[in-house]
């Protein structure tokens, strides 16, 4: 046989022709005169189609009675048009005897027996495609949606938001862009796995997406963030209504297998276009707005305003300056004395951290500690605070001042590490001062959050002899219930009451309720804040003898603090 292929001539040999076709897994065949006739079909045509290769022959076109009904009408125009081309590609579906559907790609060649002799030879070179396509969906799949939720990603989001600023069809028209991104969610990888952390990412998701209408579309952008748009908002209030309906999601414990896991979310809103004409900066602003919303207080939604960039930006330098404080010897301690209002005599002192960067000057506690918490570095600021409050006890020490006890501040995270027990254990084993000098401050927060963990911590250092309060009591929400299981020593009564004092008598009955319920309970109690006689008198009155703030001495470094209360012992 001899055919020829545009300005080639090749001269094949029938039988070696069959024989390579029968065994490749393509079905061939060769067709005269535009399917009219089929000159030769591979036996692979029963394996692709689940049909007899020789129907073919007394129905040439019978291969078309497997095309699927979406598919027919496009494969046969296809081929009446490109009637007289070389060579053709065509993909499209077939339903097999048997129901099972196969995507086929198929190459149609056209070729001349000879030059002198005009008549037409097609061959047909049919590939089963089926895994290809499935792998290819999957890519595709995977290229627009999150694999673990199912949510859109970050470009299939960006597609949509960009077609929806296309289509606004009037200047009043308006988007909000809401980034939400989790609360401490890396906290229940470390804790629990990245297993649960991610089925708690799957029913988060699933909760996001019942609150939405088809005004609102979700993605997820990646780790524990998500984002949406809401279209044509008549009201900024009907913005916040939403954003607080997404806050609600996270007001019940999500129950993961065995686990009762609270968190909560923080949001950040941009509006298109009063923030942004497109979507890189429409996104970056909901960022900042939501970073912004982590950095005052989390659980919350804020709107983006310009200067924010610059709180972001302070933000990250203080982040950054942070992780060598340590090192460059930028943190200091200093001591505010906590006085008996009675006698005027010292029965101890709080240790205070300060941090002087050499770029960043006198950087507050109130900026940098909540930093320090959300990236990590508190573990080692905070072991650095009590090995410096343990060396300075020793030192005193030694000096014959026999220091008061001295309270430290403990985070969440810090008592949440598992670490904390041991390490103060050793500290005072190594520096041979009493257990009894140290105390540790704990926040409400504590109580509520992870309670039977947090408790067996504190009955260990109770139990070692060092002396525990709770700081800031009465601005959180402690549970009566947990409070009385809890192995502490003293509830400390927050500023914020007791700058009220003589101005609002709510809070100066919030105060003695307070006091109240820690001699109920066998606690002491310690005011702190106090400024002014007439809050001294106060507390004198209703029973808290104890107290510090700036009435009696601002924080004064170690030195000073030797110095004044050392010699006022000895006299």
């Amino acid at each position: 046989m001899k055919i020829s292929l545009s300005n080639f001539s090749i001269d094949l040999n029938e039988e070696k022709l069959f024989s390579v076709a029968e065994s490749i897994h393509q079905f061939i065949f060769i067709s005269r005169n535009h399917f009219s006739e089929i000159y030769y079909a591979s036996p692979t045509y029963e394996k692709i189609f689940d049909a007899d290769p020789e129907s073919l022959k007394n129905e040439p076109k019978s291969w078309m009675n497997f095309i699927h009904p979406e598919d027919k009408e496009r494969i046969t125009k296809a081929i009446e048009t490109n009637f007289g081309r070389k060579i053709y590609d065509l993909d499209f579906k077939i339903v097999r005897k048997d129901g099972i559907q196969r995507w086929i790609l198929a190459r149609f060649i056209e070729v001349e027996r000879n030059r002198e002799n005009k008549e037409n030879y097609t061959i047909g070179i049919f590939e089963d495609v089926t895994e290809r396509k499935k792998q290819q969906k999957l890519i595709d799949y995977l290229g627009h949606y999150d694999y673990l939720t199912g949510l859109p990603n970050r470009i299939l989001f960006n597609k949509k938001l960009k077609q929806e600023i296309e289509n606004i069809e009037n200047e009043n028209s308006k988007i909000a862009i809401l980034v939400i991104d989790l609360d401490n969610f890396k906290d229940v990888n470390d804790s629990l796995g990245h297993q649960i952390g991610d089925e708690l990412l799957q029913v988060i998701s699933q909760d996001i997406s019942f609150t939405l209408t088809k005004e609102k579309s979700l993605a997820r952008l990646g780790g524990d963030e998500f984002i949406l748009f809401y279209k044509n908002p008549k009201t900024k209030n009907e913005i916040i209504a939403f954003a607080l309906e997404i806050l609600n999601v996270f007001v019940n414990p999500f129950f993961i297998r065995v686990h009762e896991l609270y968190t909560s979310a923080s949001i950040g809103i941009s509006i298109y276009p009063d923030d942004g004409n497109d979507i890189t900066t429409l996104v970056k602003n909901a960022e900042l707005a939501m970073y912004f919303s982590k950095s005052q207080g989390k659980n919350y939604f804020k709107f983006f305003e310009p200067n924010m960039s610059e709180a972001i930006q302070e933000k990250l330098l203080i982040e950054l300056f942070l992780r060598t404080a340590i090192e460059k010897n930028e943190l200091s301690l200093q001591y505010q004395p906590q006085i008996n209002m009675e006698d005027n005599s010292l029965v101890g002192a709080e240790a205070l951290l300060r941090w002087n960067n050499s770029q960043l000057g006198s950087v507050s506690p109130a900026k940098f500690i909540p930093i320090a918490e959300e990236n990590g570095m508190i573990f080692p600021i905070g072991e650095w605070i009590l090995t410096e409050v343990c060396a300075q006890i020793k030192k005193w020490q030694k000096l014959d001042f026999q220091a008061p006890r001295i309270s430290v501040n403990i985070s969440v995270k810090q008592l949440e590490q598992g670490n904390l027990f041991n390490f103060v254990k050793k500290l005072i084993q190594e520096t041979e001062i009493q257990a009894s000098n140290l105390e540790l401050e704990i926040t409400e927060s504590i109580i509520m959050h992870k309670t039977n963990h947090n408790i067996e911590i504190l009955d260990g250092l109770k139990s070692c002899g060092i002396q525990l309060s709770v700081d800031d009591f009465g601005t959180g929400y402690s549970s009566l219930k947990y409070l009385t299981r809890l192995p502490i020593h003293k509830l400390k009564i927050d500023q914020s009451f007791v700058r009220e004092i003589g101005k609002d008598t709510n809070e100066e009955t919030v105060i003695i309720s307070i006091i109240a319920l820690a001699k109920s309970l066998g606690f002491s109690v310690i005011a702190e804040g106090v400024e002014t006689l007439e809050h001294k008198s106060f507390l004198l009155k209703h029973g808290c003898p104890i107290a510090q703030g700036y009435l009696f001495s601002k924080s004064l470094s170690p030195e000073v603090f030797f110095n004044t209360y050392n010699k006022l012992i000895i006299d």
